[in-house]
């Protein structure tokens, strides 16, 4: 019997957390999993030590599941991962990913998740395009319709950890999850990293009685240094996340950049860059 055949812009590879289905195309994701094998494991590396077996998970933004798959490992088969990606096709490359994981722990949906309930229309992306960038970060005025839920209305009985990776769209979530939020004070990892969204989102944050902690990693893996062929255009590039924990929750953070009212990130990595 022969190897199954896979159009030439999509791949399966064994990866450091398990074999992944990703896009060859796409410039990020794609292409660190292509040439390494690996995508954020400096920021999974963080989240190793805060989500516990047990877990309940939501992965907002879950795209091919390149989080979605290690938080399951870390929840273990007693928690559970919903795993949120409005995107069709990468949504189906996700649902491919979580099947050669093994994982009976997570709960996928094609859904985005905003501030209220409603109905959206998302792109028709062309994934055999060279040197594409699958992230969306606003909603399209044709293209393929979408439910759209707050977090809110998930009837969550718990919830312990939330990341959000939404293109921009951050704020929304949040708005959208603030019951859920005042009910369980999750710990959130939050994308932030427009600077025109930036303090609007950390405002957002600060209002919901939660402290901030910026968290900048370098978007190529240790594994590519001293390898030929690094991709030039992640050369020196950063992930801009921030960790975030209820006021109330006594978290020692040393070595963290607190992110403060009317910061951004441009800013914030100014003074990181100072003290790195």
């Amino acid at each position: 019997m022969t190897a199954p055949q896979y159009p030439d812009h999509i791949a399966i590879k064994q990866c450091r957390n398990g074999p992944m289905m990703y896009f060859r195309n796409d410039r990020y994701i794609g292409k660190l999993l292509d040439q390494y094998g690996e995508f954020a494991e400096r920021e999974l590396g963080v989240l190793r030590g805060l989500v516990e077996p047990g877990d309940i998970v939501l992965d907002v933004g879950a795209n091919i599941g390149t989080y979605t798959i290690p938080l399951a490992q870390m929840v273990g088969p007693s928690g559970l991962v919903l795993a949120f990606e409005p995107m069709r096709q990468v949504f189906n490359v996700l649902c491919a990913n979580i099947a050669m994981s093994g994982a009976i722990n997570i709960l996928a949906q094609q859904r985005a998740i905003g501030r209220t309930s409603g109905v959206a229309k998302m792109p028709l992306l062309d994934t055999a395009a060279p040197e594409n960038n699958y992230g969306v970060s606003t909603f399209e005025e044709e293209g393929a319709t979408v439910s759209v839920i707050p977090v809110d209305s998930c009837g969550l009985k718990r919830c312990d950890f939330i990341k959000i990776d939404v293109e921009g769209m951050e704020a929304d979530v949040l708005a959208g999850a603030r019951q859920t939020i005042e009910t369980f004070r999750p710990i959130l990892w939050v994308e932030n990293d427009r600077p025109d969204k930036s303090a609007n989102l950390i405002f957002t944050l600060h209002e919901m009685d939660y402290r901030a902690f910026w968290h900048f990693a370098p978007l190529l893996p240790d594994a590519a240094a001293g390898t030929p062929d690094v991709p030039p255009h992640m050369v020196g590039v950063l992930s801009m996340d921030m960790l975030c924990f209820h006021k109330d929750l006594d978290a020692n953070m040393t070595g963290f950049i607190e992110a403060i009212p009317g910061d951004t990130c441009d800013a914030a990595l100014h003074r990181y860059e100072k003290v790195a």
